[in-house]
């Protein structure tokens, strides 16, 4: 709790999802002078946050879909290294969710899209800075071409009931699990991403370095270089398949010919994503107290602060200044899509 602002009497917030949305959230909240509780089953930042690629991306408002990506698929799944995998038993479940894809690679709404994420992407960095400077950490934003994130620290309260005023649901690959018994069931897919941890890399980047074939990013951090990205289909239960991060592995050699390293660490996470790129953002159309900050999919971490801005607003009442009928879930019984 920030001490330097009074806690607003009777404004108690429950945030379910304690990834970089979630505390983001948080954050912004305590700030106001909300009394906030996190509720996660497992620690701040160890779920897909945690492997995050370490940069703050305002291109990344061009969605994954575009016209001609269905083109390119065939090929990319019949590469064992590509950059696209659907497992064989997770094909009919994923299918729904890649037919909405599809349905959003047209130039019109790439081009909505864009506009939208554009809004929400734009000037990440200047919202990280007073995030990071509140927590006492300025010195992890950089602008030196990246930037980083760590997580946090929070208290939980275990099984405890938990009596609040108002709910946001951030939980990440979880989160259509509460929200559709709100009434807002939406078409949210785990997209699992993986990536390497290379141990005092022969080759260190100044600057994130990404593979346009590869669709991965290179990124120098304090302890090595991290090499994430790819996209795979499975679900949430099925175990990770490392041979992907070793295929991350190998293309960073290729990025960076000659590249030496000690240890390695694999990771794998689950991305939450949406079929036309934007996440659910506002409040829920049944529950007026409950409030949507998911989805993000590839730009959690650059679009968590003005995810947290709209969230804020909504619940001290006033209008954001990020429009966020984009975002709402009400869009997908509307359109369909």
């Amino acid at each position: 709790m920030n001490p330097g602002h009074e806690r607003r009497p009777g404004r108690r917030v429950a945030v379910v999802g304690a990834g970089v949305v979630g505390l983001a959230c948080a954050a912004h909240l305590q700030i106001r002078g909300y009394a906030v509780t996190l509720i996660d089953p497992r620690d701040p930042g160890t779920h897909c946050s945690f492997g995050n690629a370490g940069c703050l991306s305002r291109a990344s408002c061009v969605p994954l879909g575009l016209p001609g990506t269905w083109k390119k698929v065939p090929g990319w799944l019949l590469d064992p290294k590509g950059p696209l995998v659907i497992r064989p038993s997770y094909a009919l479940s994923v299918a729904p969710w890649l037919w909405r894809f599809r349905q959003n690679t047209t130039l019109e709404r790439v081009n909505a899209i864009a506009d939208a994420l554009h809004s929400l992407l734009d000037g990440t960095v200047v919202k990280w800075r007073p995030l990071a400077d509140w927590a006492g950490v300025p010195e992890l934003i950089r602008q030196e071409g990246y930037a980083f994130a760590y997580r946090s620290e929070a208290a939980f309260l275990g099984d405890a009931l938990v009596e609040t005023d108002a709910v946001v649901i951030a939980a990440g690959a979880h989160s259509n699990a509460l929200s559709s018994q709100l009434g807002s069931d939406v078409p949210l897919e785990t997209e699992r991403g993986y990536h390497v941890m290379l141990a005092s890399p022969s080759v260190q980047p100044r600057i994130p370095t990404a593979s346009g074939e590869g669709k991965y990013f290179a990124t120098p951090m304090e302890g090595g270089l991290r090499v994430a990205g790819t996209v795979e289909f499975a679900g949430l239960e099925a175990p990770p398949n490392y041979d992907r991060a070793d295929v991350l592995l190998e293309g960073a050699k290729r990025l960076f010919p000659g590249l030496a390293h000690g240890s390695v660490e694999r990771w794998m996470g689950h991305r939450p994503s949406l079929p036309d790129s934007k996440p659910v953002i506002g409040r829920s159309p049944t529950v007026r107290n409950a409030y949507f900050a998911f989805g993000h999919g590839h730009v959690g971490l650059t679009g968590a602060p003005a995810t947290a801005e709209i969230v804020a607003a909504l619940i001290a009442g006033e209008a954001p200044a990020i429009d966020p009928r984009p975002f709402a879930a009400e869009r997908f019984s509307e359109t369909g899509r």
